[in-house]
């Protein structure tokens, strides 16, 4: 998965020489107590130290490539959304509960939707890659990111066979050619993609523009 998305966001700024790119990922925690957007951004590896929860390939990746970084998980609120709730100062495992029920990734997708709008107000023109788990970001998720935000997007969903209905259990009735199934099982580098590109309500319902289904590496 890490491999996949380096190659992704490395070839940006080749692919957008002329704009701003920055990756915004639930994968850092929001720098909630800044006076300003400008003040959250990463943009130096000094700067990622001790910050990221996983996935700390991909954020250096992209600091290497040049994009800065943007923390989108609200810790800070979620937590004092927890405790206005239950009236007790929450363990970790309410915290966690409710962070991944409907409720909360409702509002921690809130939260994601005004720094996104903060971001967009100090650099209008910018590319906003967001580097998310499927349940934030897949069209048919309720309170999906792009849906909130609004506007013009393209999701790409990686994910190997095993966890494809887990993404969306429509994905269990999509019939695969025999003959390109046998290829893609014949070699551990072989990926199968899948994209839309021209508008059609099927995305809508599959979740994606594009998905890219890979062996994943032992």
């Amino acid at each position: 998965m890490e491999e996949e998305v380096i190659e992704l966001i490395s070839q940006l700024p080749q692919i957008y020489p002329n704009r701003s790119i920055y990756l915004a990922t639930e994968f850092l925690v929001a720098k909630e107590y800044a006076s300003g957007i400008s003040e959250r951004i990463i943009r130096i590896p000094e700067q990622l130290h001790g910050e990221y929860k996983i996935n700390s390939k991909v954020l250096y990746a992209a600091l290497k490539a040049g994009i800065p970084l943007l923390g989108l998980e609200p810790e800070a609120s979620t937590l004092q959304k927890v405790v206005t709730e239950a009236k007790q100062f929450p363990i970790d495992s309410h915290s966690y509960t409710y962070s991944i029920s409907l409720l909360g990734m409702r509002f921690r997708n809130q939260k994601w939707v005004q720094s996104i709008r903060q971001l967009r107000e100090m650099d209008p023109d910018a590319l906003i890659v967001v580097y998310a788990g499927s349940a934030h970001v897949c069209y048919h998720f309720d309170f999906n990111l792009p849906s909130a935000l609004g506007g013009k997007s393209f999701m790409t969903l990686f994910t190997p066979p095993k966890d494809l209905v887990e993404h969306n259990p429509l994905y269990r009735y999509v019939k695969i050619d025999r003959n390109l199934q046998e290829e893609f099982s014949a070699s551990s580098d072989a990926k199968l993609v899948t994209t839309w590109q021209k508008p059609t309500k099927y995305k809508k319902i599959m979740g994606a523009d594009m998905v890219v289904v890979f062996h994943p590496k032992k």
